[in-house]
């Protein structure tokens, strides 16, 4: 559990922050397939899964992203705001 922790952390720290302007087909707040969309243009990955989760009592999506060196990331998105939880 620590090390998923951990990771997560890691991952928080390092995601990208997503498009401030989003595109005229994405709307707020973000449906779980907006959120993939989103997530698939801006990380240039394949989303695998996408599921809701609650960080510090936020709502957000956490998304498991291939990338096309074989890594697996995963990703957070706030629906409401369409950046990554702060």
């Amino acid at each position: 559990m620590l090390r998923y922790t951990i990771t997560l952390a890691i991952l928080l720290i390092s995601s990208p922050i997503f498009a401030t302007q989003l595109s005229d087909d994405i709307k707020l707040p973000l449906s779980k397939e907006s959120a993939a969309k989103l997530i698939r243009s801006e990380s240039n990955g394949k989303v695998l899964s996408i599921e809701t989760t609650k960080i510090n009592n936020k709502t957000v999506f956490q998304a498991k992203v291939l990338h096309d060196n074989g890594t697996m990331k995963m990703y957070l998105i706030d629906p409401k705001t369409g950046q990554s939880p702060r």
